[in-house]
């Protein structure tokens, strides 16, 4: 599927030499000056600024690199997708072990993004914290006071920080008369209390409005999202979508509360597929995206 004449131009990049990436290629000299030739030919720009003593890339040839560089990934990766080995292979599963914030908030808009590249894989979500049977894949979240600690795992994802909200239809965000945090007396909290040190560091005035809590972050989003006087406490990466979507508003809150730290670990088979990669790439977007 893909050109030989992009390997020819990474080839010289990557070795910066016209004779070493012939070398490399186990082709003649000049066949790599007449694939490089031909390919400045037919995009109408040079690609190289050529010396005695080097070979650099042009300005032009330097955007060219990013583009033949996505080119040969995916007619690589298309063609392992399309061999006959994958076609006659069963479907493959893969079992992912995770906390309910992850389960029922994260996963399912990752996984769509990683499904509509690798159409052909099922995953199995199982809720826990690592004390299944080898998954695949397990992701850790933990609870700190602040961006420090370490979470298990072997892959970090990113942080996600405790947040106030309340649905669209809460008249409380309407009060709002400057930038200063409104005042939630009267207002009934819906408290997530985490997986470990969340449940302790609501301040003692929130405390008295405390009408639910729960570990199940969907119990308390829900909650929050059904009812026109209640705010919720939960991690943002929980409600990002409702808030994006205006489902839900965020309020400030008057101190930090709490911080998630989420991280994750490969079985040592699945460490090295490129599907790993992937979801790795996806999970730390969904993070950075906040």
């Amino acid at each position: 599927m893909d050109d030989f004449r992009l390997r020819v131009f990474l080839e010289v990049v990557r070795t910066g030499s016209f004779t070493r990436a012939a070398e490399r290629l186990k082709i003649s000299q000049p066949a790599v000056s007449q694939n490089i030739a031909e390919l400045e030919s037919s995009l109408g720009v040079s690609l190289f600024d050529r010396s005695r003593q080097s070979v650099r890339l042009s300005g032009e040839g330097e955007l060219f690199k990013s583009y033949a560089d996505r080119i040969v990934y995916w007619c690589s990766a298309a063609e392992k997708m399309f061999s006959a080995a994958v076609r006659n292979s069963p479907v493959r599963e893969v079992r992912i072990e995770a906390g309910d914030d992850m389960l029922s908030c994260v996963l399912p808009g990752v996984l769509r993004a990683v499904l509509s590249v690798n159409p052909d894989i099922r995953f199995r979500l199982e809720s826990g914290s690592g004390t299944g049977t080898d998954p695949d894949v397990t992701i850790f979240t933990d609870v700190l006071k602040e961006e420090t600690g370490t979470v298990p795992g072997n892959v970090m994802l990113g942080y996600s920080h405790a947040c106030q909200v309340v649905s669209a239809r809460n008249p409380l965000p309407l009060k709002r008369e400057s930038n200063e945090r409104p005042p939630v007396s009267g207002c009934d909290i819906a408290y997530w209390t985490g997986p470990g040190p969340a449940s302790g560091v609501l301040p003692p005035d929130m405390l008295t409005d405390v009408r639910l809590e729960s570990s199940s972050v969907e119990t308390v989003r829900r909650s929050v999202l059904d009812s026109a006087h209640m705010a919720g406490i939960l991690p943002y990466h929980a409600v990002m979508e409702d808030v994006e979507e205006g489902r839900l508003v965020m309020l400030p809150l008057r101190e930090p509360l709490y911080t998630i730290k989420a991280g994750l670990v490969f079985s040592d088979g699945f460490s090295r597929t490129s599907l790993a990669g992937l979801l790795c790439r996806k999970l730390r977007d969904y993070f950075t995206g906040q």
